[in-house]
């Protein structure tokens, strides 16, 4: 039986933070993943902050720029091809990027279905009609959660959590922004443990929180497939 090539994983996310936690998962799902990708935001490989427009309004233009072009990116031609991509929005920002008028709650849970749903139009497809290869993954309230989960296990509902990097904040694995008041500091440094802790715990973080159940089922379907 021949060895199986190392796969290669494309992320499309809002910030090098969530790069860093959505790298330690998949790899967490896909061990024979060799290669991991920051197509959006690029990211600096010396700080490893993000490189260009970040955030959700940087997300929805590389999907806007590449509606109809998802072949290519998953197969430009040229090196390997992506065995997966995943593409990630918080729930939080459902208010902008789905001009919704009520400020999202954790109770909202068809958010995170509509989200994925704008995804896909921004993409140029119906909901149905993505690549096996893309997953789109859209934490609720945002991927911090998940880090709550790893972290504090007696926390019951992490997605339930308004602002989970506020929690992280108070819990004094955080800070905030002292140029951006209302902003919460997300230094590569400190992601990059939130990572490893997320890949250890992830039996527990996908007991705890639905979105990543869900993301986790799809990228082991794609596994499974990709090995047949």
């Amino acid at each position: 039986m021949s060895r199986q090539r190392p796969r290669t994983v494309g992320l499309v996310c809002e910030g090098g933070s969530d790069v860093a936690l959505f790298a330690a998962f998949v790899r967490a799902l896909w061990p024979a993943v060799g290669r991991v990708l920051p197509l959006q935001p690029q990211l600096d490989a010396l700080t490893g902050h993000a490189v260009g427009t970040a955030g959700w309004t940087g997300l929805r233009a590389w999907c806007k720029e590449n509606a109809g072009k998802l072949d290519l990116v998953l197969d430009p031609g040229i090196g390997d091809p992506l065995d997966l991509l995943v593409i990630a929005l918080d729930a939080d920002i459902a208010r902008e990027a789905l001009a919704v008028e009520a400020t999202p709650t954790p109770a909202s849970t068809h958010l995170p279905t509509q989200l994925r749903a704008q995804i896909a139009d921004w993409l140029g497809v119906g909901a149905d009609g993505l690549p096996a290869e893309v997953v789109v993954s859209t934490p609720t309230m945002a991927v911090e959660a998940w880090v709550i989960a790893a972290l504090y296990r007696s926390q019951r509902a992490p997605e339930a959590i308004a602002e989970p990097a506020k929690f992280l904040v108070q819990r004094r694995k955080l800070a905030m922004d002292p140029a951006r008041p209302h902003k919460v500091r997300k230094p590569p440094e400190s992601y990059r443990a939130f990572a490893a802790a997320l890949a250890a715990q992830l039996t527990h973080v996908r007991k705890r929180c639905p979105e990543a159940e869900r993301t986790a089922h799809a990228i082991e379907e794609l596994r499974r497939a990709a090995s047949r």
